[in-house]
């Protein structure tokens, strides 16, 4: 079955390259194989697609967010936090990027910074920022969530054009 799962994966990643490669304008397509590369652990091609993404669309909240997330996982958390300050300055109001940064700041012994982060999440909404916190990531602490684009959002960008949007949590569809 692991030989199927890994096979599939495989195959899922040269579909989506097939894509960008005859759409490279389409950011879309860019950020969802970035998503495929990046949850594989392969984050140089990740790192590599989500440039491509904002070169396209500087302003993609989701493409900020999940660069981050790389930094993050890969322990440069000066670097996740520039990300995650950069996609809230395209969304002040979102709570999944304060909560990543609240965690980035925490690794690297900003406590003011993250309590000041953790703050302001919760005043937009602690409902969001508790279940977020509730996550596990490794060894069993709050981990870092990406940021992803909602079917919605896919169907909208690759039939009509429209620019990447999204910006949801990883369990999050659009309405």
């Amino acid at each position: 079955i692991e030989k199927q799962v890994a096979e599939h994966g495989v195959q899922r990643v040269v579909e989506m390259q097939r894509l960008v490669e005859t759409h490279p304008e389409e950011a879309i397509y860019r950020f969802l194989l970035a998503g495929l590369h990046k949850n594989g652990r392969f984050f140089d091609a990740a790192h590599e697609q989500y440039k491509k993404v904002l070169a396209l669309e500087p302003s993609s909240f989701p493409a900020h967010v999940n660069l981050g997330n790389i930094f993050f996982q890969t322990g440069q958390y000066a670097e996740a936090s520039t990300y995650y300050r950069k996609a809230l300055s395209e969304r002040p109001d979102s709570v999944l990027a304060l909560h990543n940064l609240h965690l980035a700041q925490s690794e690297s012994f900003d406590f003011r910074g993250a309590e000041a982060s953790l703050n302001r999440a919760r005043e937009i909404d602690a409902g969001e920022i508790a279940a977020l916190l509730s996550r596990k990531g490794a060894g069993e602490r709050p981990g870092v969530v990406d940021a992803r684009v909602g079917t919605g959002s896919i169907l909208k960008a690759t039939l009509g054009g429209a620019r990447l949007g999204g910006g949801r949590a990883a369990d999050d569809e659009d309405a």
